[in-house]
């Protein structure tokens, strides 16, 4: 019989990840590893796959009957463990499925029943990730005759905290490569101890590569040259440099900035690859608050870790910007040029000059700590029964000077989106919609009048771009009257809080003392779920710059426990004790008309000068059950907070800037 083409093609690409994991077994240590490795195999094949008991999946709620929902969740109430197909793991916080011990983030230390790190001489895995053994499985999949996308596992990463904590586990595991492409890269506390991190990779000879979108990521000309020089292995590239500089004047920027098919298009992918074959893809760049560790925002956001063969094609993907004419080489831009011509950048090689002190103690130990990754990433893997990876190419399209033609990814999402069939609950951090997206879910609504369309996006007090939650503001009648879907804005203080940010008042205390405002959340999260089976998860937001402009990336699973893990926290999300509701006033029928046709033809235009606004926020009263919108006892139920919960009596700045944004941007929707 002759292997099939694309079977021993991917053996072969296989071959240097099976090199590199056998060379990285100790001998002493083996014999132990492999008889672990065969107790999970038979426990896995015993087991299979543990379905999800059906009281950990929260109901959606009823809209013409009394709703059936979970009660609100209380903190310290016992939640549903998530599933898992290679060991049944512990209950854990429903808010984050894998969620690691939590330091102190003033301290950096653990709590006393944490218990000591081990140290590797007492590590069953003799030093080896427990994550390479579901590499190993994926490789026997594709032995067995199973083809790339469905020999993949997968899990999902909720807490920022655990997501930094396990990209410094696998940069300390990487043998051969590290690719990571982002939108954005701050020279902050996290980002340097990235930095510092995959500089000892470089130097134990890993092959480092970094690629960075320009518009947001950091402008150091010093940090920068110095990364250029600091070893062979480590390379820095940069998407779209304006003016081909690190650190273009403003003037520059303004300029770049008005030529078409220059600065508008941006790399918005978020990408972290190891060895080819571990990859994690989502919401997060590298910056403070997408980890859990910021002193005003701490962004809720949501990645997902990848094991198998689907890696390689994130691999192709990464190659493909590498090596496009939009990622020049940081030494080739005009001022980093010039700062190393001047002769060597002197910056300090030691870890306390990069990694600050007292705040990454517990993180960086539970990093090199097999128990604690076995624990809370490994034994929580999922055997996807079909993972895609949908990515776009470098510079989107090329008719996007008039903001549509849409990418790759645009497309292969709406057709999905056509063929729902029950719901579809969708979280964004930004909730602007076209025209065409719109009209789609219309005609879906028309088609099927039962169909449920939720949206998790921000509110007033958690967005962190006024500018697109203005134009979300000025639109979201449509979205209600056309779209015919329920909008639930986020709270910046939400009951489950603590749950969610573990840290909290750590960096409460130390954001008061600097002087600074009060911490608090926001949803940064891309992902949906569609149908209880599709899941995807990357860096599409739901505006028109996702769809037009930005290159995106993301993984569309195709499993049903994965839907059921990623549901339960959107559903978390979307309860009165952690969002408002949106929805139209409780004024007169003639009234509610009058104003839906002049709100209707003032959110089209490119000034919006109508005053009164159809719909606002309600919050649930106490003692009352949760509902949908259009239950018929929505309004008794509910009581209105205002458009803008949680500003206050005055108006602030905010406030006004929000009004403003509403009323003359308009022209400026299809840029956001």
């Amino acid at each position: 019989m002759i292997m099939p083409e694309w079977k021993w093609k991917g053996l072969v690409r296989a071959l240097p990840a099976i090199i590199v994991f056998v060379s990285t077994v100790h001998a002493d240590d083996y014999a132990d590893w492999l008889r672990q490795q065969s107790l999970q195999r038979e426990q896995y094949q015993q087991e299979g796959r543990i379905e999800i008991p059906p009281e950990t999946k929260p109901p959606m709620p009823e809209r013409t009957a009394p709703a059936r929902v979970r009660e609100p969740v209380q903190p310290g109430k016992d939640q549903p463990a998530e599933s898992a197909n290679t060991l049944q793991p512990p209950p854990v916080s429903p808010a984050s499925p894998a969620e690691a011990v939590k330091p102190d983030p003033a301290t950096g230390t653990k709590p006393a029943e944490a218990g000591p790190v081990e140290t590797l001489n007492e590590d069953p895995f003799g030093g080896v990730s427990p994550l390479w053994l579901f590499l190993r499985r994926t490789i026997m999949n594709l032995d067995s005759g199973r083809d790339v996308e469905t020999s993949n596992f997968v899990g999902i990463l909720n807490s920022g905290y655990d997501a930094l904590l396990l990209r410094i586990h696998l940069i300390r595991q990487a043998r051969q490569s590290i690719n990571i492409q982002t939108y954005i890269f701050r020279d902050d506390e996290c980002g340097r101890l990235v930095l510092y991190e995959l500089m000892e990779a470089a130097r134990r000879g890993v092959k480092v590569r970094l690629m960075t979108d320009h518009f947001s990521s950091v402008r150091n000309i010093h940090l920068m040259a110095y990364l250029a020089t600091v070893h062979p292995n480590f390379e820095v590239r940069i998407y779209r440099p304006i003016a081909n500089r690190m650190d273009p004047a403003p003037l520059q920027e303004v300029l770049d900035y008005l030529t078409p098919n220059r600065t508008n298009q941006r790399m918005h992918n978020k990408l972290f690859l190891v060895d080819q074959f571990m990859g994690i893809t989502g919401g997060r760049n590298y910056q403070n608050c997408y980890y859990d560790f910021g002193e005003g925002i701490n962004f809720k956001d949501r990645d997902v870790l990848l094991i198998g063969p689907l890696g390689q094609s994130m691999g192709d993907v990464f190659e493909t910007f590498w090596a496009s004419d939009y990622a020049v080489p940081v030494q080739k831009l005009k001022d980093v040029a010039k700062r190393i011509n001047q002769g060597p950048v002197d910056l300090k090689r030691d870890r306390a000059d990069w990694v600050k002190p007292g705040w990454f103690d517990a993180l960086t130990a539970g990093a090199s700590d097999n128990r604690l990754i076995a624990e809370q990433f490994a034994r929580r893997l999922i055997p996807a029964q079909r993972v895609t990876l949908l990515a776009d190419k470098p510079g989107k399209n090329r008719k996007f000077f008039f903001f549509h033609g849409k990418g790759q990814i645009t497309g292969q999402i709406s057709r999905l989106i056509q063929k729902v069939q029950s719901s579809l609950i969708m979280q964004t951090p930004y909730l602007v919609l076209d025209s065409a997206t719109r009209r789609m879910f219309l005609r879906l609504k028309r088609k099927n009048p039962a169909l449920r369309v939720v949206i998790s996006s921000n509110s007033f007090g958690s967005t962190d771009n006024l500018i697109a939650y203005s134009a979300n503001f000025r639109m979201r009648s449509l979205y209600l009257d056309e779209a015919k879907m329920e909008i639930y804005e986020f709270k910046p203080h939400p009951e489950d809080l603590l749950k969610i940010l573990p840290q909290y008042p750590a960096l409460e205390r130390r954001s008061h003392e600097a002087g600074g405002p009060r911490p608090f959340l926001c949803i940064h999260a891309k992902s949906f779920v569609m149908d209880d089976r599709y899941t995807f998860i990357g860096s599409y937001n739901l505006d028109p710059r996702s769809a037009n402009l930005n290159t995106e990336i993301g993984l569309l699973i195709d499993d049903p426990h994965v839907a059921a893990i990623v549901q339960a926290d959107l559903w978390r999300d979307v309860h009165p004790a952690n969002s408002w509701a949106v929805a139209k006033r409780d004024v007169p029928i003639a009234l509610e008309m009058i104003n839906q046709i002049f709100e209707g033809v003032a959110a089209r235009s490119p000034v919006d000068l109508w005053p009164f606004r159809n719909t606002t926020c309600f919050e649930l009263l106490p003692g009352q059950e949760p509902c949908a919108p259009d239950h018929p006892e929505f309004y008794q139920r509910y009581h209105e907070v205002g458009s803008y919960p949680g500003a206050g009596d005055e108006l602030n700045e905010k406030e006004i800037n929000v009004m403003i944004f509403k009323t003359i941007g308009g022209s400026a929707t299809r840029l956001l």
